[in-house]
Order: C-alpha cells, then sequence, then structure tokens
C-alpha cells in the first residue's frame, strides 16, 4: 500500500478552448470536472496501474465530498480529515498548443490545530501499513511551513521511502530529510542552481544540488517535453518525442512520479526507471483526462524516450 499526501487537494475544471479571447467570450469544446491535486492524481494512476493507494489530506465541504466519492469510484482509499469551509476549485484553460495554457488556483480553506493534529494521528496508522509516501503540491493555511519536514522524518522513521514533489520553503525544508526522490518546481530551480536558468547547465546544477544533499533521485523539468536525472549512476537528460497527440500536459509531471514510485516498487535500474516514468508522463498527455491507461498503453512510449548521459 503506498500512502499519498495531498494536503490542499482541489476539484480540478478543465476547459478546453481552440483559443482564448481577451475581453470576450472564449467557447469551451469540452469540459473536464475531476479530483485535484499532485498526491490525489498520483493515488489515481497508482491504482490504474495495479497498485493500492491510500489518498490522505484534508476536505471540505460540497466540493471535499465530491473528491471522497469520486476516489471510491476509482478504487482508491481514502483517509481525509474532514474540516470547515470548501476544499478549493482549480481551473485548466487548455489550448491545442500546450505550451499556451494558463491556469487559475484558489488558496483553499485554513486548517486549525485539531484538524491537524487528527491528521497526524491517522497518518502515522497508516504509514505502520504503507510500503512508500509520496508528499505532493501546496501547504493549505494553518500549517506549519515545517509539515513536510516533519510528514517525511516520520515516515523514513518508519523504513518507507519519500517522494516529494512539492513548493517553496515547506519543499526546501524537506530536502533536509534526504527522500528517495525529489521533483524540484520551476519556481526553486534559480535558487538550487545559484544562477539563472538560462541554460540547460542551470537545471543540471539544480539537480546535482539535490542529488548532493543525499537524495537518490534529482529530478528538474527541462523546457516543456525534457527532465534531468541526478543519479548515483550519473546524470541523464531524458526527453520525450513530440507528436501531435502529446497535447494535455498538466498531469505529466504527477504520471511522472508515478513511474518513478513504480520502478522503484520493482526495483529497475537507473535507466529503465527513467525510460518507464517518462513514458508514463508521455502516456498521461495524449488523453485529457488523468488517467493512465493500463500497463499495456504505457509500454509502446518506453522506446520513443531519448536518454542522454551528461556525465
Amino acid at each position: 500500500m503506498i500512502v499519498t499526501v495531498t494536503l490542499n487537494p482541489s476539484v480540478d475544471e478543465e476547459y478546453l478552448l481552440d483559443e482564448i479571447v481577451l475581453g470576450s467570450w472564449s467557447r469551451a469544446n469540452a469540459t473536464l470536472r475531476m479530483p485535484g491535486g499532485r498526491g490525489v492524481n498520483v493515488a489515481l494512476m497508482l491504482t490504474q496501474l495495479g497498485y493500492s493507494a491510500v489518498a490522505m489530506g484534508f476536505l471540505a465541504g460540497f466540493n471535499g465530498e465530491y473528491i471522497r466519492d469520486a476516489l471510491r469510484r476509482a478504487n482508491v482509499t481514502t483517509n481525509f480529515v474532514h474540516i470547515q469551509g470548501e476544499t478549493r476549485t482549480n481551473v485548466y484553460l487548455s489550448l491545442k498548443n500546450p505550451d499556451e495554457g494558463t491556469s487559475i488556483y484558489e488558496k483553499g480553506p485554513r486548517v486549525d490545530d485539531e484538524a491537524r493534529k487528527r491528521f497526524l494521528m491517522n497518518y502515522k496508522r497508516m504509514i505502520n501499513r504503507a510500503s512508500a509516501v509520496v508528499i505532493g503540491g501546496s501547504l493549505p493555511a494553518g500549517m506549519p511551513k515545517e509539515t513536510y519536514k516533519e510528514l517525511s522524518l516520520m515516515a523514513k522513521e518508519a523504513g518507507l521511502p519519500v517522494y516529494i514533489d512539492a513548493y517553496g520553503s515547506p519543499f526546501l525544508m524537506a530536502l533536509e530529510t534526504q527522500p528517495r526522490m525529489a521533483k524540484v518546481p520551476d519556481t526553486q530551480i534559480e535558487h538550487l542552481a545559484g544562477r539563472p536558468v538560462d541554460s540547460l547547465e542551470a537545471y543540471v546544477a539544480a539537480a546535482h544540488k539535490v542529488h548532493e544533499m543525499g537524495i537518490p533521485w534529482g529530478v528538474v523539468s527541462y523546457q516543456v517535453y525534457g527532465d534531468v536525472f541526478a543519479t548515483s549512476h550519473g546524470t541523464y537528460l531524458a526527453k520525450m518525442t513530440r507528436d501531435k497527440s502529446q497535447a494535455f500536459l498538466f498531469t505529466a509531471r504527477d504520471a511522472l512520479v508515478t513511474g518513478m514510485v513504480i520502478a522503484d516498487a520493482e526495483g529497475m535500474g537507473t535507466e529503465d526507471s527513467i525510460r518507464f516514468a517518462m513514458a508514463c508522463a508521455i502516456e498521461s498527455s495524449t488523453h485529457v483526462d488523468k488517467n493512465i491507461k493500463g500497463r499495456a498503453s504505457i509500454e509502446p512510449y518506453i522506446d520513443k524516450v531519448t536518454l542522454e548521459k551528461l556525465d
């Protein structure tokens, strides 16, 4: 069982448009409504690939009940703490050219001390039954910035690998716990690299910085269709072979994390792990929903991943 933590989940509404006309009406060709948040997305994809996943965090109001019910219908076990307020809604405007889409994020409800204590009690109980922990997304109001560091330490003390894909100072503090993998947010690349993000070398420097902290996998997104992986077996630039079917990228990041968790669980080697994780990301980008359409759907994309060893 793999525990995924999403402390600030969302209802994701995606609108598919030919174009956005500022100051006027823009007509959507299609609309999707789905549970969202980094850990929630990973839990859905793990389940679709045959792994048992438990989604944890906080839910509130009507949106929270929708997320709980939708996850249960997708065979994802849920263990959320219910709080006052309303779980946020995030809006994605997706265009034919994925480089031109945009997103609108709400803040979400505030978590009080009693809810935080209940979550930590549940989390401690769940990690005693888990095989890995995935921590993702933003912190809601009311949660200390040390939260991800605390959760990672608790999981590591239980002997579990930890995978982190988060933001800001909570992410940087969690790096001190030496998780199994850290996916660096775009907003932290320059900070970790110690230089402007104006070349491949900057992305490599950020990945190296993470790896040098004792983290086996330092992963940094490179441009739109690539990632840099800093590992104990070298540094790799992995790229997807872009084609017209890849038009929906907003969950590709979560699919890559899902692939890394599975690759570790199955004992894949370094290059095979990278290819598998990237293939998961490619497959997820070929359709508008958050599904990975089974293991067989990933296999054809493995050979479409190009790997360049940089050192």
